[in-house]
């Protein structure tokens, strides 16, 4: 399903952000907010999120669906810098909110960091932020929930492609594996982790829907260590990490985290485990 309405992605370096630039480049239009060279070399508008002239131009006559998928997700770095963390992640969001047009579609795209703590959680379940970065997400969670007609999407761990070909766990293994550098697998966590094509088809397709409030994208956890294997296979490397332990790491990190959902619409049906995706995948459907 595609929307009449053009998507304007805000945060195309996210996993998933940039799924959806990969897989519907006719469609998505991304503005790059973070890195000047990036968007050069992507071909993407740049445009900081703290120029509000500049985002106030853009967003002003802007009528189709606003993809909000930016956040800095550096959880040591945010338990350190608490002010920086609350600029990048809720100051920002509120500058977008006051620029945009009001007949605009406006979809947050939250985590499941918001649970920190071992369950199965779905939208009726309390949060249980173990990081300052939880907070900031609930945090601006609930500014998105207060707009008539939003729509809030808790997305789980995202396996694919990165812009830097460095981060998220896809490239960051590939990467560390041919530098050579130590790859350190948390043994004690489980989560929710799906390929982060399935999560940008999801998201199409509710920026196509009428569907508003809070929804999460539900599929079933594996530990760290089942994720760290089918992703070396699929790069066709030997499985060579060492285990560490959550409390030994230096930033929190979540526990057994299973994201589930109360719906039972088509919107919201499980998204293939990536364990699962990758062992079928090639490196052209990524």
């Amino acid at each position: 399903m595609l929307t009449d309405k053009p998507i304007l992605l805000l945060g195309p370096t996210a996993i998933h952000g940039y799924a959806l630039t990969r897989l519907y480049p006719q469609h998505v239009q991304p503005i790059h907010s973070t890195n000047q060279r990036d968007a050069r070399r992507h071909g993407w508008p740049y445009i900081e999120l703290e120029d509000a002239t500049g985002m106030a131009e853009l967003l002003r006559n802007f009528t189709g669906a606003i993809v909000y998928a930016h956040a800095v997700c550096d959880v040591e770095r945010c338990e350190e810098q608490r002010d920086w963390a609350y600029q990048k992640n809720i100051v920002n969001l509120e500058r977008i909110l006051q620029a945009r047009n009001p007949a605009s579609r406006f979809i947050y795209l939250s985590s499941d960091h918001v649970f920190g703590d071992d369950g199965e959680y779905d939208e009726d379940s309390a949060p249980r932020p173990i990081s300052y970065y939880a907070e900031t997400r609930l945090i601006a969670e609930q500014i998105v929930l207060d707009i008539r007609d939003a729509l809030v999407v808790r997305v789980p761990l995202s396996i694919g492609p990165s812009v830097s070909g460095r981060v998220g766990h896809l490239d960051w293994i590939k990467y560390r594996y041919g530098k050579g550098l130590p790859i350190t697998i948390i043994e004690d966590e489980a989560r929710s982790a799906v390929a982060a094509a399935e999560v940008a088809d999801r998201i199409v397709d509710l920026a196509a829907s009428d569907v508003t409030g809070l929804r999460h994208l539900a599929a079933r956890s594996v530990p760290r260590t089942e994720l760290a294997d089918a992703v070396f296979d699929f790069h066709d490397l030997p499985r060579t990490y060492r285990l560490g332990k959550r409390a030994d790491q230096p930033a929190p990190h979540l526990g057994r985290v299973t994201v589930s959902t109360r719906f039972a619409d088509s919107f919201s049906l499980p998204l293939t485990p990536a364990v699962d995706f990758f062992y079928s995948a090639t490196p052209s459907n990524i």
